[in-house]
């Protein structure tokens, strides 16, 4: 979620991130894509160039409108292993969940 009159500060991710948005509250928004200004309407997508050099960003310019996306991000395959029993091959690394996410969660508390 973008709050009132937010932007989100435009970054690029490690090459192979694929980052897809889709906007699911109503109206439209500029979105900034490179140095593009595009417009973003209700249930349309886009996904981020997986470059490693393409700076993109969400902008909300209403004054008393809360932005709303579902945000779907894959990092790029790695070396590492994955655990036993986990089947061979390299496993996907998501640089957005690699934070600590635990306080961000409130028991009995509904996000809406």
């Amino acid at each position: 979620m973008l709050q009132p009159w937010a932007v989100s500060q435009p970054h690029s991710h490690t090459p192979g991130t694929e980052e897809i948005w889709i906007k699911i509250s109503p109206g439209s928004i500029p979105i900034l894509i490179e140095n593009d200004l595009r417009e973003m309407n209700e249930n349309t997508v886009y996904l981020v160039p997986p470059t490693g050099k393409t700076d993109h960003s969400n902008i909300n310019v209403s004054k008393d409108k809360t932005e709303w996306w579902l945000y779907v991000a894959r990092g790029p395959a790695t070396a590492t292993p994955r655990p036993q029993g986990a089947g061979n091959g390299a496993r996907p690394v998501n640089p957005n969940l690699s934070r600590d996410t635990q306080g961000s969660v409130v028991a009995g508390k509904p996000l809406l």
